[in-house]
């Protein structure tokens, strides 16, 4: 009898190992359900690294009205934000880099936006958001997976700035270094155009 019982545990272990009746390898419901949302995802971005920014756009729209995963609803605001900035500036893409913050390209575009506007409040919040990911480090350097326009001197240009305006200048000197625009304000002035022109202002 004893043997008997072991056997059929035996069986069901087989099952859920090999992903008979949705076990713990192959799809499981969860994964079929955001399928055709991933889809869009994986064919959106595709369409925004090819500069398709209104149909990756649709698409990344379709994400979030298909059944997603928290993740999938994150990555679907971060893209839409970036493809909505493309085609209409910052004012129409807020919104979605608010509902995508937890990421380092929507923190990024938040405090460049905070910085345009010179909210000082916003400024030194997203400034200290920025540090968390390390990017106080006048040495960072970035890893992101899309290609959104934002260059390694692009980003020490704009730390240095964010640093200027909350008081900082050590921590400012040390980014304009590294962004090449130390002592020259020629070059801090074509920064700031470069940012608010970035941003669709």
């Amino acid at each position: 009898m004893r043997t008997l019982a072991l056997i059929g545990i035996f069986s069901v272990m087989v099952a859920l190992l090999t992903g008979c009746g949705g076990g713990l390898v192959g799809e499981t419901g969860y994964e079929v359900a955001f399928k055709p949302a991933q889809a869009n995802l994986d064919s959106g971005w595709e369409d925004f690294d090819a500069g398709s920014y209104a149909s990756a756009y649709d698409k990344f729209m379709a994400v979030l009205n298909q059944e997603h995963s928290r993740d999938q609803e994150i990555e679907a605001n971060l893209g839409a934000g970036w493809a909505k900035l493309k085609l209409d500036g910052f004012d129409a893409a807020r919104s979605y880099f608010e509902a995508a913050s937890t990421e380092a390209a929507a923190k990024i575009a938040l405090a460049a936006d905070a910085l345009v506007r010179a909210d000082k409040d916003d400024i030194e919040y997203w400034l200290g958001e920025l540090e968390r990911l390390g990017y106080g480090n006048p040495n960072a350097t970035l890893s992101l997976k899309h290609n959104f326009g934002i260059t390694n001197a692009r980003l020490h240009a704009l730390m240095a700035l964010l640093y200027y305006y909350a008081g900082d200048t050590a921590s400012a000197s040390a980014h304009a270094q590294a962004a090449g625009i130390l002592n020259n304000p020629e070059a801090e002035s074509q920064a700031i155009d470069d940012i608010a022109d970035w941003l669709g202002g």
